[in-house]
């Protein structure tokens, strides 16, 4: 995949969650994707497909979230 398709997928993901489109955003990933957290918090670790990223990721750590949750893209870098 080239550089600017991949920003763009994650640009439209980002689009998608801003307004609640969770179902539209996660319908994005690839099958076969991988979610890396580096780090030492609950969440920290290597989630493999999108079961996964879902269950045993983005489930835990909305619970830690109190309150609606907003995500800005502010810069998106993919080359090199």
């Amino acid at each position: 995949m080239k550089t600017e398709e991949s920003k763009a997928i994650v640009k439209a993901w980002f689009e998608k969650l801003a307004v609640g489109d969770a179902e539209a955003a996660f319908a994005l990933f690839s099958p076969d994707c991988v979610y890396i957290l580096q780090g030492t918090t609950p969440v920290s670790g290597t989630y493999r497909g999108l079961p996964a990223i879902l269950g045993d990721f983005f489930g835990p750590w909305r619970t830690r979230i109190d309150g609606p949750l907003t995500l800005a893209l502010g810069e998106l870098i993919g080359e090199g």
